[in-house]
């Protein structure tokens, strides 16, 4: 029984029942309450997510980045092959590329990452260097030790992964649509203004 509650105020970050939120400004009827719960736990989860990632890296010593600089390092590694940017940006569903520059300079001065063509900026490919090799190799040992090795205590089985890396994907094509349409709102209030 002890296990059971472990399990549920792990599932819940720690939180008690009493940090859930009564009633959401965002959330009317049930089914909007269910999302904004999600949208919630997504925040919750991408923090943690960070946290977990600059803590990972602070094992090997300070580099001074980010969550997201070591995800645009372990996506410059992913397969072993040069990125250009404009793939760094695709991959992670970006279109903020002066902020992924700047990761990327950042990358650059620890060492980590290299540039191999300049050409022109667009043509910039970057990739790991054999240090950056070292230290996402330690990331990844150290993501196996602590994090996966403990995975199923709290979430299950791998098709439960599966199943919400699906439901996340179904949830990135339904914010992308509400993405366009609240662009083009925009657009027809900034010519209403003028």
């Amino acid at each position: 029984m002890a296990n059971a509650s472990v399990r549920q105020a792990t599932r819940r970050g720690g939180r008690s029942n009493a940090d859930e939120p009564k009633s959401w400004h965002l959330a009317e009827t049930a089914d909007e309450q269910a999302l904004a719960q999600l949208e919630f736990g997504m925040e919750r989860l991408i923090h943690a997510y960070y946290r977990w990632k600059v803590n990972c890296l602070a094992t090997l010593g300070d580099f001074g980045l980010t969550g997201d600089d070591i995800t645009i390092l372990n996506i410059i590694r992913m397969g072993d092959e040069p990125k250009k940017m404009v793939e760094v940006a695709r991959i992670l569903n970006r279109n903020d590329v002066a902020n992924l520059q700047y990761a990327t300079r950042k990358l650059i001065k620890a060492g980590l990452v290299e540039k191999l063509s300049v050409s022109s900026r667009r043509d910039t490919t970057y990739r790991t260097t054999e240090y950056g090799i070292e230290v996402t190799d330690h990331y990844a040992a150290m993501r196996k030790k602590l994090v996966i090795a403990h995975l199923g205590e709290v979430v299950g089985t791998d098709d439960k992964l599966a199943t919400l890396g699906t439901m996340f994907d179904d949830l990135i094509q339904v914010y992308e649509q509400g993405v366009g349409r609240a662009t083009s709102i925009s657009a027809r209030l900034v010519e209403l203004k003028e």
